[in-house]
């Protein structure tokens, strides 16, 4: 209720801002050592704009109100990457396609790559950066996941984190999902399984 209380949207407005994705986290699959509720994606015109928000005495004074509710948020500077746009944006050619019973969802990653891979011990691997084995378990799991009718809709570079711990954290994607049932047979692919 508090959090409620804060919603900036007019200070947003007012600086040419936006806020492009919002949304509930209605189940977290990976990463149980904080838990959390909520994930949104904020577009500002420039980084002085923001300064300026958040320097306005007006914009302070509502804060209190996050301050108060929120027990831990992170805010990352991020730059969206290009990409393509979906061939079947509504899903509806996909192999499992979404229903009222099993709707669509966007699956979020939030990364922190390793300096050097860790892969199992004995593991036939040459020694790669987290980045690059993480491209290339892509390769795969992006062409099963297009192949289920499944897609990206923003890859975010992080920058830096603004508000955090002392966490740091790389890359962030957001992949739409055609369904709870596309999307367990995109957890059983030989070619996602493979890379």
């Amino acid at each position: 209720e508090a959090n409620a209380l804060y919603a900036p949207v007019e200070f947003l407005e007012a600086i040419g801002a936006r806020v492009v994705f919002n949304t509930a986290v209605h189940e977290q699959i990976d990463g149980n050592d904080v838990y959390w509720e909520d994930f949104s994606v904020v577009q500002y015109p420039c980084p002085l704009a923001f300064f300026a928000m958040i320097s306005n005495p007006d914009f302070q004074d509502r804060a209190v109100h996050k301050e108060a509710g929120v027990e831990r948020t992170i805010s990352m500077v991020t730059d969206l990457l290009p990409i393509p746009a979906p061939a079947d944006p509504d899903q509806s050619e996909a192999a499992f396609p979404p229903t009222e019973e099993d709707p669509a969802f966007d699956l979020i990653h939030v990364m922190d790559f390793h300096d050097i891979a860790q892969y199992e011990p004995g593991a036939d691997e040459p020694e790669r950066t987290g980045r690059e084995a993480w491209e290339m378990y892509q390769a795969g799991g992006q062409g099963a996941a297009a192949d289920l009718g499944h897609y990206t809709t923003a890859v975010l570079e992080v920058q830096g984190v603004f508000v955090g711990d002392d966490r740091t954290f790389d890359q962030i994607q957001i992949v739409h999902m055609s369904s709870m049932a596309g999307f367990q047979a995109w957890l059983d692919d030989e070619t996602r399984l493979a890379g």
